[in-house]
C-alpha cells in the first residue's frame, strides 16, 4: 500500500522488476470460457474429487480493471480465479470425520445446481411476452418455483453411494470454514459453508431461494450475499480504487500494443487507432516493458498466446493475471481476537491503524511534518491528556436499569445451574466447543487456502528464443519494429493532427482579450446603474386624491372580540428577558449580594448620604449645577467596575439595549399581542424620557477636589467640546459609511454582500512529499452546437450537429500529445463561408468537416489518442456526449458507446440507468466514468440556479453571456463570418470555463481522494450512498477479525423493530436575545458515543426488558439466544445503555465500529492540525483539505448505516436506538451541570442533537469567551474519552425563531472587531423564496442589531415596499427557482408552479423537459381578481414578452416578504404587516404596459410628462397644462427621451462588452448584446425594462406630435 495520494512525475530509476503495480482507475466484470490460466472443475473443501460427477465449467467469472502503468500509459488487467461467493450456516449433528462432511457438502452441491436450474427455467415462448407483461412473468416463475421445491426432495437424483452427479455446474466451490458471527455478540467461532458460484448474478437468485426454504426443505439465513462480485475483491484483496495493486506474477497479451488494423476494433468508425497506438509507445514506456517481459526457457515467456487470450481492449497494453499473484493481501493480517470471551492480549495494539488506507495518509502527513519541522508527535488528540472523573453510567434511569439487570443475571444464573448441575461458570462451560472445526480455515485464511493458482508451465505463452528475440531486440521485435522516433505518425494520424497543432494554441490566450475590458466592467456597471432611472421620477411617497385606497388607511384599532380580550387578559408581559432570566438563575445565592459600598473603595472625606445637592447659584450665569455629596466609588480597574454591579448590587453587569422607537410618528401606545406574551415597546425620543427629579435638600455643598491617587471610572473632561472641536474629529474619524447605488438611485431592493466563492491564492512554500508517481485522472469534456428549428430544443432525430467542442487536461498527459487542450470540430455548411482559415484567423484550432458522420468519427479518434478516463459535460443527458449517442442511434443506427468504451467485446455500456439518471449519470460506458457536471455542482454548491452562467458568476466571479438556441443556429446558417466567429468564440470559451470550474472546486481531487480512502471505484462515489461508502471500510476491519456479516432480506428488515429514539432538539424560547448566546457543540457526539460505551453489532448482548434465559430474544433482523450462564460470566463486563441494552466493555472486546471511527478521527484530526500549522501553503492546504472532508463523511454517515431501516443493507435498529438515547442523555446532563453551576449564572435556551445554546444575561462578549471555554472544559471533564464538548462560537445579539431556525451575529474568536451575519434555516439562507425576500430580511436585521432602532427598520422596510409597488425593481430579484421532479407527481391537478411551467413548455416542444430536481424559474404575475395562484405563474422569457404583464406586488409583499419578516420581528413585538397595511397605496392606472384591474371601478389615465391625472373621456397623452405651453413641452419631452436614450446606452456597453469577452472582441457589440439572454443576470431585466420604456416613450411622443 503506498504511503500517499500526492502525484507526481514517474522516476524510471523506481522501477521494481519483481513486482509490477497498476493504479487502479476502474473496474467490472464479465464472462468467458476457462483459459489456461483458469479453475475449469467444481472442488470441495479446496480440493478436487471424484464423488461429484459435474462437466467443466462453460465459463467463468473475470475481474476486469482498467488502470494506468507507472508511466501513465493505459493498460487493462484480467484478474482470474475470483469467484462471488456467499456464506451459509453449517448445520446438522456433528460430523464423524472429514468424509461425512464431504459427503454433505456434495449433496448441497447437488441441491443447489438442481434448484438453481429450476429457477432460471423458461417456458418456450416466455422471452417473447411483452415487457409490460414482466411482472406477471417474474411471480408466475415463482410460483411455478415455489411448487417445484415442495414436491423436490434433497437426495433424490439419480446417484449411487459414493457420487453424484451434477449436470449442470452453477457452484465452482463448496468449503467448510469457520467464522464469528458479526450480528450481535459471538464467541468462538461457528461453521459456515462458503459456496463459491460461477456467475455474480447466481448470487442474488440464491439468497432468495434460501431465505424462502427452498433448499434443504428450510429456511436458511444467507451470509455477505449482499456484498457484489467486485466489492467482494477489494476487500479480499485489500485493492483500494485509484490506488496501487501490485503482482508478483503476470502475463502480458500479444501483440503488446495493437500496431494493425483489426475489423473488432474498427467498428462504425475507420479512425487511425494504431497510429495512434505507434504514437504512444516513448522511450520510457520501452524501458519500463522491457524490465517486465521475461523469457523462462523451456517454460516459455510472460506473453500470452494471442489464440487463446486474444486482445480485447482498446487501452495501449493487456494483461493477466490470477488472484493468487497479488501482493497487496500480504498488506493484511488475520487478527484471531475472538476465541475466547475476552480479545487475545498478544494481538491488540493500542496504537494500531486497522484501515490500509488511514495507514497511507498518516504515513504522508508525518513525512510532511517532518519535511516542515514540525512536531513528530505519535500522539494523536482523539484521546486527549485530560484526566477524566467519569465512573460509569449516568442515565436518568441508572438505578432501575441496573435492577434490570440484576433480574436478568439472577434468571441467567438459575437457568445455568439447572441445566449444568454442579458445574461452576466458566468459558468451557458457556462457550460451545467444536472440536472438529479446529483443522478447516477461517474466512480470513479460506481467501489464500482455497484459491486456485494455475500451473504456469500450462500456460499457453509464446517461445521468444525459438525465434531468436533477444532482450536488447524484444520491444522492437513486439512492437512490430516501431520507428526510434516515437512522434512519427502514420499519413493518416498526421493528417488528423496536424489539422489542430500546439503552434496555434499557443497563440490563443483567451486571459488576454479580457483584460482591456475586465478592468473597467465595474465601473461601467456601477455608471449605468447611476443612470438606470428617470431622474425625473418623484421617489417621495406619493399619495392619492381623496376617496382612493390607500389614502383613508387608518391604524387598527384594539380588537373588542371576546377570544382576544381573553387572550390579553392571560398574557405575560414580555418585559426584560435578560432580567427574568438572570434572577432565575442567581436564586440560590441573593443572600450574598451586598448593597452597600465597601468601605474600602469609598471617600472617607465625608460620611454623609450618598446625595445629590444643588450647587451655589452663581449671579453670573444664573444656572443651577449639581454635584455629589460623596466621592463615588473607586476601583481598580474597569473590569472590577462592571463586575461589582453582579457581586454587590445583584444588577445585570450591562444591560444591553431593548428594541425602541426612535421616532414617534412610528410609537402606538396600544400593546402588542404574540404567543400569549404582551409587548411594550418604549420610544426614546425626548418626549419619551423620564421627567428628572432632583434629590436632597437643595442646600450648596462646598466644593471639594478629586485625590489625584485614586483612579475613578467617572471622570469630567477638563473643557466642554465645541462645534470646531466636534467637527475635526469627525473629519479624522475613518469612515464606515457605505454609499450603496440603489440608495441613491431609490429604485431597486438594496442588494446584500455578493457570496460567490471566487479567490486567487497562491502557495508561500514549496511542496515536500512523499513520492507516490500517481496518475491523475484525464478529463475530456465535450459540448456540442446543434442547429436547431425556430425556438424548439434539439432533437435528435430531426437536428444534426453543427459543431463539436472538446478540451481535454493536457497539463496531466502522461505523453507528450502535439495536439492543443481545446479545439472545434465544425462542419461545413454551403451557406456560410467555410473556406477561410478560421484556425489562423481566430487562433483557434479548428478542423472543418463534410459530413456530420466523418465529424463523430473524428471525435471517436479523439478519444482513442487521449484515452480519457472520464468523459465529461455540463449536461450530458439532453446535451452533449447524450444527445451524441442518441442521435447515433436514431439516425445512424451506431451504438456510440461501444467504440468510446476501452473493450471491443464483453461492454458492460448503459444508457438508460434510472438511479443514474436521478443522482449522476444515466449514461455507462465500459472503462471510463461519466461525470454530469451540473449534478455533481448540486453536492457542491448551494445556488438558486445551477445553469452555467451563474455558476460560472458565484464560483469564478465573473459574468458570462447566454444565447438561446435559436439565436446560435442563425449565426451558424447566416452569411456573416462575423457571426460564426461569435459562435466559435461562444461555445469555445464556454467549455475552457467548464474545465476552470472543475479546477477551482476541485471536483476530480475530492472524488478521487474519497475513492483512495473508501477504496471503492470514482464513479460509486458520486453514484452509491453512504451505506455502501461505511461498508467498504467495516468489512475490511471485519474480514481480518474473521467476522461474517449477515445478508438480511428486505423482509426481515421490513419486521425488524421500529426506531423508538430520536435525537434531542430542545424547544427554543422564541425572543430576541441581546446579551452573548455561547453555543458549545460535541465533537462527532455519534462517533464519540460508540468508541466511549463500546457500542458495536459485535459488542451487543442482548436486551434486558422481557429477559428470558433460554428463548429467542428479537435483536434487529434476527431473533438469537444466548448461552446460558453468559451474563454472570460477563457481570463486570457489561455496559447498560439508556434504552436497555447490554454491551461488553471494550475489556473484554473492542467494538469494531469504535476501531473505525478511531482511524478515522485520528487522521483526520492529525490532517487539520499540520492544515493549521502550514495555513500559508494553500496547494497542501487544498489536498489535505480534500482528504479531511473524506474523512469527516465517513465518520458522520456511520451512524447512519445501523439506523437505515427502509434500505438498509445491514441495520440494527435497538443499536441505532442505543447510540440516539446515550446522546441524548449527555446533551440533557451537559444542559443541567451548566445551568446549576452558579458562577456562571447560565441558561440553556436551545439545543440541537449535538449542540447547546447558552445564554449569559448581562455579561460581556469577553466573560462569554471565558466562560464558554470553561464550561466546554468542566462537561469534557465528566464525560467518557473521547467525549468532547467544543466552544465553537458568540452570538451577540441572536434571535431564536424555532428548531433549526436562528439568526446572530457571529464572533468566533475573542478580538474579533467585525461579527459574521450568520443564520441557519430562516429565509436569508433557504433557497425556496426570491432575492429580493433574502436581500430585505438580511438588511432589515442587520439594521436591528447595529441600532435596536424599529423606526430604522420600518424606515428601510417601508422602503423597499414602495418600490415594489411602484414596480421600481429588478425582476431578477422576484424570480422563484424551485426543484422539479416531472413524473413524480401523482395528481396532475395539483402540481407545484414550476412544474406547471414545465409542463406549458413540454407541450410546445417535448424536448423541454428539465432535468431531475432541476431549478425551474418561475414569476407571478398580477391578475384579475380571484385569480387563482398557479394560473398567474409563467416563465421569465414568458413575462417579459406579454406586455401586459405586471409583477403582482399585493403577492409578493403579503405572501412572500412580509411573512419571514414577521417571524423575526413578532418577537419582539412588532406587527409588520401593519406596517403594509398602513401604506398609501400606488396604483398607476393607465401606466405603459396599460394593464386592465378587473374588479376595480376606477380608472383613469396620467399625463406622460407630468403624470397629472387626465379626465376619463380623454384620448389625450398630455393634461391641458403642458397641452397649453407646446414648446416647453416638447424641450422636456425630448430631455425625457435623451436620458431614457442615454440610459440604455450605458447598459448596451456593458452588456456589449460582456458578450465580446466571450464571442469576439471584434465583433459589433449590438449583435452579442441584444441577443443575450441570461435569466441570471440582473442587468438582462433592467435593459428588456429600460428597451419597453424607451420604445412607449418614443410612441407616446409619436402620437403628441400628429395631435399638434
Amino acid at each position: 500500500m503506498s504511503t500517499s495520494f500526492s502525484s507526481s512525475s514517474f522516476d524510471i530509476s523506481c522501477i521494481d522488476s519483481k513486482n509490477l503495480k497498476i493504479q487502479i482507475i476502474a473496474y467490472d466484470s464479465y464472462q468467458c470460457a476457462p483459459s489456461s490460466i483458469d479453475k475449469q472443475n467444481v472442488t470441495i473443501n479446496g480440493l478436487s474429487t471424484k464423488e461429484v460427477l459435474t462437466e467443466e465449467f462453460e465459463d467463468v467469472p473475470i475481474i476486469r480493471l482498467y488502470g494506468r502503468l507507472q508511466t501513465g500509459h493505459t493498460c487493462l488487467l484480467h484478474v482470474h480465479n475470483i469467484f462471488p461467493y456467499l456464506y451459509i450456516p453449517y448445520q446438522g449433528p456433528t460430523p464423524k470425520d472429514d468424509r461425512e462432511v464431504q459427503n454433505r457438502l456434495c449433496k448441497l452441491l447437488v441441491e443447489i445446481n438442481k434448484k438453481l436450474k429450476q429457477s432460471f427455467q423458461r417456458k418456450d415462448g416466455e422471452n417473447l411476452k411483452k415487457k409490460s407483461r414482466r411482472r406477471n412473468r417474474l411471480k408466475n416463475e415463482k410460483e411455478q418455483d415455489e411448487s417445484d421445491f415442495e414436491t423436490a426432495s434433497p437426495g433424490s437424483d439419480d446417484s449411487n453411494n459414493n457420487s453424484f452427479n451434477s449436470a449442470f455446474n452453477f457452484v465452482s466451490d463448496l468449503s467448510v470454514v469457520k467464522g464469528v458471527p458479526f450480528y450481535n455478540y459471538s464467541v468462538g467461532s461457528d461453521p459456515f459453508v462458503k459456496i463459491s458460484l460461477l456467475n455474480p448474478r447466481y448470487t442474488v437468485r440464491l439468497s432468495r431461494l434460501l431465505s424462502e426454504g427452498a433448499i434443504l426443505g428450510h429456511k436458511i439465513q444467507p451470509f455477505e450475499a449482499h456484498i457484489r462480485y467486485n466489492f467482494q475483491f477489494l476487500l479480499d484483496y485489500n485493492c483500494y480504487s485509484c490506488n496501487w495493486i501490485s503482482l508478483s506474477q503476470f502475463f502480458w497479451r500479444s501483440p503488446l500494443v495493437i500496431l494493425k488494423d483489426r475489423e473488432d476494433y474498427q467498428l462504425f468508425f475507420d479512425t487511425p487507432f494504431t497510429a495512434f497506438n505507434r504514437f504512444k509507445i516513448t522511450p520510457m514506456l520501452k524501458k519500463f516493458m522491457s524490465s517486465y517481459i521475461f523469457d523462462e526457457g523451456a517454460e516459455g515467456s510472460n506473453i500470452l498466446d494471442p489464440d487463446e487470450f486474444p486482445r480485447i481492449g482498446r487501452t495501449l497494453v493487456e494483461l493477466d493475471a490470477s488472484a493468487s499473484w497479488i501482493e497487496n493481501r500480504k498488506e493484511i493480517a488475520e487478527r484471531p481476537l475472538h476465541l475466547s470471551m475476552t480479545e487475545n492480549e498478544a494481538l491488540k495494539y493500542p496504537n494500531e491503524k486497522y484501515i490500509s488506507s488511514t495507514k497511507a495518509i498518516i504515513a504522508d502527513v508525518m513525512f510532511l511534518r517532518k519535511e516542515r519541522s514540525l512536531p513528530q508527535t505519535s500522539k494523536l488528540k482523539l484521546f486527549d491528556d485530560i484526566k477524566r472523573e467519569f465512573k460509569g453510567e449516568k442515565w436518568v434511569e441508572i438505578e432501575e436499569l441496573r435492577k434490570q439487570f440484576e433480574y436478568c443475571y439472577d434468571c441467567s444464573m438459575k437457568y445455568f445451574k439447572k441445566g449444568q448441575r454442579g458445574c461452576s461458570v466458566d468459558e468451557t462451560a458457556v462457550i460451545i466447543q467444536r472440536q472438529w472445526l479446529q483443522r478447516y480455515p477461517t474466512s480470513f485464511e479460506s481467501v489464500c487456502i482455497l484459491q486456485y493458482t494455475p500451473k504456469i508451465q500450462e500456460i499457453s505463452t509464446l517461445h521468444l528464443k525459438k525465434n531468436n528475440v533477444t532482450t536488447e531486440n524484444i520491444l522492437d521485435v513486439l512492437l512490430g519494429q516501431v520507428h526510434s522516433i516515437a512522434n512519427k505518425l502514420s499519413q493518416v494520424g498526421e493528417t488528423f493532427l496536424n489539422s489542430i497543432d500546439e503552434n496555434q494554441e499557443q497563440n490563443v490566450s483567451p486571459s488576454d482579450s479580457d483584460g482591456n475590458i475586465d478592468e473597467n466592467l465595474a465601473e461601467m456597471e456601477s455608471n449605468a446603474c447611476d443612470n438606470a432611472e428617470n431622474p425625473d421620477l418623484d421617489t417621495k411617497k406619493d399619495t392619492l386624491p381623496s376617496g382612493l385606497p390607500g389614502n383613508t388607511l387608518k391604524k387598527d384599532s384594539p380588537s373588542n372580540t371576546q377570544s382576544e380580550i381573553q387572550e390579553k387578559k392571560t398574557a405575560i408581559d414580555a418585559g426584560n428577558l435578560d432580567i427574568k432570566i438572570y434572577k432565575a438563575t442567581q436564586t440560590a445565592f441573593k443572600s450574598s449580594i451586598h448593597r452597600e459600598f465597601p468601605k474600602s473603595q469609598m471617600a472617607t472625606k465625608n460620611s454623609e448620604s450618598f446625595l445629590l445637592h444643588p450647587l451655589k447659584e452663581r449671579e453670573t450665569t444664573k444656572k443651577i449645577l449639581l454635584r455629589y455629596q460623596l466621592n463615588p466609588p473607586r476601583y481598580e480597574t474597569y473590569d472590577d467596575f462592571l463586575n461589582s454591579f453582579e457581586r454587590e448590587f445583584g444588577m445585570l453587569k450591562i444591560n444591553y439595549k431593548s428594541p425602541y422607537y426612535s421616532d414617534r410618528e412610528n410609537y402606538d401606545n396600544y400593546p402588542f399581542y404574540f404567543a400569549g406574551k404582551k409587548f411594550n415597546l418604549n420610544c426614546l425620543d425626548i418626549e419619551g424620557l423620564a421627567h428628572y427629579q432632583g434629590v436632597g435638600n437643595g442646600e450648596p455643598h462646598p466644593d471639594f477636589d478629586i485625590n489625584p491617587e485614586i483612579q475613578s471610572v467617572w471622570r469630567f473632561t477638563a473643557k466642554a467640546p465645541n462645534y470646531n472641536d466636534v467637527h475635526k474629529w469627525l473629519l479624522e474619524q475613518p469612515s464606515n459609511t457605505f454609499i450603496n447605488r440603489s440608495l441613491l438611485l431609490e429604485s431597486e431592493i438594496e442588494p446584500i454582500t455578493q457570496k460567490h466563492t471566487s479567490t486567487d491564492k497562491r502557495f508561500e512554500e514549496p511542496i515536500e512529499r512523499k513520492s507516490t508517481h500517481f496518475a491523475r485522472l484525464i478529463t475530456l469534456i465535450m459540448e456540442l452546437h446543434i442547429n436547431t428549428r425556430k425556438d424548439l430544443q434539439p432533437d435528435p432525430a430531426k437536428d444534426p450537429i453543427g459543431a463539436i467542442f472538446w478540451n481535454f487536461d493536457k497539463s496531466h498527459n502522461p505523453y507528450p500529445l502535439n495536439l492543443p487542450k481545446a479545439g472545434i470540430f465544425l462542419l461545413r455548411n454551403n451557406s456560410v463561408h467555410m473556406d477561410i482559415d478560421w484556425g489562423n484567423i481566430l487562433n483557434i484550432p479548428i478542423r472543418i468537416f463534410d459530413e456530420e458522420e466523418e465529424m463523430i468519427s473524428s471525435l471517436v479518434g479523439l478519444v482513442e489518442l487521449v484515452d480519457p478516463d472520464i468523459l465529461s459535460g455540463y449536461e450530458i443527458h439532453a446535451a452533449s456526449w447524450g444527445y451524441l449517442i442518441e442521435r447515433c442511434k436514431i439516425v445512424y443506427d451506431i451504438d456510440l458507446t461501444i467504440r468510446l468504451s476501452r473493450v471491443c467485446q464483453k461492454q458492460r455500456n448503459k444508457v438508460g440507468d434510472r438511479w443514474g439518471y436521478t443522482h449522476a449519470s444515466a449514461i455507462r460506458i465500459t472503462g471510463r466514468h461519466m461525470l454530469n457536471i451540473w449534478r455533481q455542482l448540486r453536492r457542491e454548491t448551494n445556488l438558486g440556479s445551477y445553469s452555467v452562467e451563474n455558476v460560472t458568476f458565484q464560483v469564478l466571479g465573473r459574468r458570462i453571456p447566454h444565447y438561446s438556441t435559436e439565436t446560435l443556429t442563425q449565426w451558424f446558417t447566416n452569411n456573416n463570418p462575423y457571426s460564426l466567429s461569435s459562435l466559435i468564440w461562444y461555445y469555445y470559451h464556454r467549455i475552457i470555463i467548464e474545465g476552470e470550474i472543475i479546477e477551482k472546486l476541485e471536483i476530480i481531487e475530492k472524488i478521487t481522494e474519497q475513492s483512495r480512502l473508501l477504496g471503492i471505484d470514482f464513479y460509486s462515489v458520486i453514484y452509491r450512498g453512504s451505506q455502501y461508502k461505511v461498508e467498504s471500510l467495516l468489512v475490511r476491519l471485519a474480514k481480518a477479525e474473521d467476522y461474517i456479516l449477515i445478508s438480511p432480506s428486505k423482509k426481515q428488515v421490513f419486521n425488524q423493530d421500529s426506531l423508538e429514539c430520536i435525537p434531542l432538539v430542545l424547544e427554543p424560547e422564541s425572543a430576541l436575545y441581546r446579551s452573548p448566546l455561547v453555543v458549545l457543540d460535541f465533537q462527532s457526539l455519534y462517533p464519540s458515543i460508540i468508541i466511549a460505551y463500546n457500542y458495536c453489532f459485535s459488542t451487543l448482548l442482548g436486551k434486558m426488558r422481557d429477559y428470558k434465559p433460554g428463548r429467542y430474544q428479537k435483536l434487529g433482523v434476527t431473533r438469537q439466544k444466548f448461552p446460558p450462564g453468559i451474563i454472570p460470566l460477563l457481570k463486570d463486563l457489561i455496559t447498560l445503555s439508556p434504552n436497555g441494552l447490554m454491551f461488553v466493555k471494550s475489556t473484554a472486546r473492542k467494538s469494531l465500529l469504535a476501531k473505525l471511527l478511531t482511524d478515522i478521527l485520528d487522521a483526520r484530526l492529525l490532517v487539520k492540525g499540520t492544515m493549521r500549522s502550514l495555513h500559508n501553503d494553500h496547494d497542501v492546504n487544498k489536498i489535505y483539505n480534500n482528504r479531511q472532508l473524506a474523512l469527516k463523511m465517513i465518520a458522520n454517515v456511520t451512524y447512519g448505516y445501523t439506523s437505515a431501516t427502509f434500505s438498509g443493507r445491514m441495520p440494527h435498529s435497538a443499536l441505532a436506538d442505543a447510540v440516539v438515547s446515550s446522546g441524548r442523555e449527555t446533551l440533557l446532563r451537559a444542559a443541567s451541570e451548566i445551568e446549576s453551576n452558579p458562577k456562571w449564572g447560565a441558561k440553556v435556551v436551545y439545543g440541537d442533537t449535538d449542540s447547546l445554546f447558552v445564554y449569559l444575561p448581562g455579561k460581556t462578549r469577553a466573560d462569554a469567551f471565558r466562560m464558554g471555554t470553561e464550561m466546554a472544559s468542566y462537561i469534557t471533564h465528566i464525560n467518557p474519552a473521547p467525549v468532547k464538548l467544543k466552544f465553537e462560537k458568540v452570538y451577540h445579539p441572536c434571535v431564536l425563531v424555532s428548531k433549526k431556525r436562528y439568526v446572530g451575529w457571529k464572533y468566533e474568536f475573542e478580538d474579533q472587531k467585525e461579527p459574521i451575519f450568520d443564520a441557519k434555516g430562516i429565509e436569508t439562507v433557504r433557497r425556496d423564496g426570491i432575492p429580493a425576500q433574502q436581500k430585505i430580511m438580511e438588511k432589515a436585521i442587520t439594521i436591528l442589531f447595529k441600532t435596536m432602532d424599529i423606526s430604522a427598520v420600518k424606515k428601510y422596510v417601508c422602503a423597499q415596499f414602495s418600490k415594489i409597488m411602484r414596480g421600481q425593481v429588478n425582476y431578477k430579484d422576484f424570480i422563484f427557482a424551485k426543484e422539479v421532479r416531472l413524473g413524480t407527481y401523482k395528481n396532475e391537478a395539483y402540481l407545484p408552479p414550476g412544474a406547471r411551467v414545465s409542463k406549458r413548455k413540454l407541450s410546445h416542444d417535448h424536448r423541454a423537459e428539465p432535468q431531475y430536481k432541476e431549478r425551474v424559474k418561475y414569476i407571478v404575475k398580477r391578475g384579475f381578481k380571484g385569480e387563482a395562484l398557479k394560473n398567474r405563474c409563467m416563465s421569465p422569457d414568458e413575462f417579459l414578452k406579454d406586455n401586459t404583464a405586471e409583477l403582482d406586488a399585493e403577492y409578493y409583499i403579503t405572501k412572500v416578504v412580509v411573512p419571514p419578516l414577521e417571524r423575526i420581528f413578532n418577537l419582539m413585538g412588532v406587527d409588520v404587516r401593519c406596517w403594509y397595511n398602513e401604506m398609501p397605496k400606488y396604483l398607476d392606472y393607465g401606466n405603459p404596459r396599460d394593464t386592465k384591474f378587473k374588479g376595480l371601478n376606477i380608472n383613469y389615465r396620467k399625463c406622460i410628462l407630468c403624470n397629472g391625472i387626465l379626465l376619463k373621456d380623454s384620448d389625450k397623452s398630455l393634461c391641458p397644462e403642458c397641452a397649453e405651453s407646446k414648446h416647453e413641452t416638447v424641450l422636456k419631452l425630448q430631455e425625457k427621451l435623451l436620458i431614457k436614450e442615454k440610459q440604455m446606452s450605458d447598459i448596451s456597453m456593458i452588456c456589449g462588452a460582456c458578450s465580446q469577452r466571450i464571442t469576439d472582441y471584434h465583433q459589433t457589440k449590438a449583435e452579442g448584446s441584444h441577443a443575450c439572454e441570461n435569466y441570471d443576470c440582473p442587468l438582462y431585466y433592467k435593459r428588456e425594462r429600460t428597451q419597453m420604456q424607451l420604445d412607449i416613450l418614443k410612441t407616446n411622443i409619436e402620437k403628441v406630435s400628429r395631435d399638434w
